[in-house]
């Protein structure tokens, strides 16, 4: 039986929003704490489209 789609989908909407606030706060290019913050939260998000 497959998992419902719609938790993998509140995951990535999720990461999203992580990521925006993430560059609201700086430039990724140009700190790499921030950088590596949202790289993490990239990841996350194609591991969970990977479920759908």
């Amino acid at each position: 039986m497959k998992k419902p789609w719609q938790p993998y989908a509140l995951h990535v909407l999720d990461a999203i929003a992580k990521i925006r606030r993430i560059q609201a706060r700086g430039n990724i290019t140009q700190d790499d704490v921030l950088y590596d913050a949202a790289l993490r939260n990239f990841r996350v998000q194609d591991a969970d489209r990977a479920n759908f």
